[in-house]
């Protein structure tokens, strides 16, 4: 696709520019306040959130490729770090010439939100956490091995746990499409409908798996940033499926727990995918919020 530099840096369409030593596709639409939503790092791209497009009336939305991820970059494994991802956020924020924005990350991208907070304070106006993850303790997997335990009698269970088993386990994939086959598999875990399930698998299996981010993401070890949570100032909405598996409420909890400023809007019978699963109601609750705490 050729992409070619608009007049505005805020005008609608998608760009690549060189931010931070790397090239970083994103997408602009909506209208404003900035919000800049950025991919969870580990190899999906921004098309995986094309539905976030919900936020497009209220938000002037800046959707991030992270390195390595969609149609951005793909540089040395090395130059996979917090530090590194916050800064081609802030530099993008800058780029744009806002002078804050609001940040958005949904699971992983979670911790990237949270990290660029805690790095950029004065930048942050306010967070959106959606089913975000904030720490990988031994409380977090008794609760998945729970969740996982009720959903026995689904005949995608064994499949879907071995190639979950894969990935926890050391996998790393040799190709973009050997990745995509492996989500796809692993998928029905994270949705309460299935039918839903189906229709969003197709978009996986047609979207870029960057293997590369993947192997480089391996270098993001997820500390526990629950002690430093009161560090933010933003105040935050913080969006969780009642039935998220991966990063349920349990997450959510210690979130709103530790933030200063935060209120969780909790979807009942959804799971990993809110926005997916209850469109309506996910996005009514998150805007109302939205605009209770002043972010809009």
């Amino acid at each position: 696709m050729s992409i070619e530099r608009a007049a505005s840096r805020l005008a609608a369409g998608e760009y690549v520019e060189s931010i931070n030593g790397v090239k970083l596709h994103f997408k602009v639409s909506g209208s404003g306040p900035v919000c800049i939503l950025q991919t969870p790092g580990w190899g999906p791209e921004v098309a995986m959130y094309r539905e976030l497009s919900g936020f497009e009336d209220v938000f002037t939305m800046v959707y991030l490729d992270t390195r390595g991820s969609g149609g951005s970059e793909r540089p040395h494994d090395s130059t996979f770090t917090f530090e590194n991802l916050a800064a081609d956020v802030d530099e993008l924020r800058k780029f744009l010439r806002a002078d804050r924005v609001v940040a958005m990350g949904h699971s992983f991208a979670g911790v990237l939100t949270l990290e660029y907070a805690l790095r950029y304070p004065q930048a942050t106006s306010g967070l959106v956490l959606i089913d975000a993850v904030v720490a990988e303790v031994e409380e977090a997997q008794v609760d998945r091995r729970k969740r996982i335990a009720k959903m026995e009698g689904h005949p995608w269970l064994p499949d879907a746990m071995e190639a979950l088993g894969a990935y926890l386990n050391g996998y790393v994939p040799g190709s973009d499409e050997e990745f995509a086959r492996l989500v796809a598999r692993i998928l029905p875990l994270y949705f309460v409908d299935q039918s839903i399930m189906q229709r969003f698998s197709q978009e996986v299996t047609e979207a870029v798996w960057s293997h590369d981010a993947y192997r480089g993401s391996l270098n993001l070890k997820l500390h526990d940033l629950r002690p430093r949570l009161d560090e933010i100032e933003a105040p935050a909405v913080i969006a969780v499926g009642s039935e998220d598996f991966i990063c349920g409420p349990i997450q959510a909890q210690w979130l709103h727990g530790g933030l200063k400023n935060s209120v969780v809007v909790e979807i009942d019978g959804v799971g990993h995918f809110p926005w997916l699963e209850a469109s309506d109601e996910f996005f009514s609750r998150t805007k109302r919020n939205l605009k209770e705490l002043a972010i809009l």
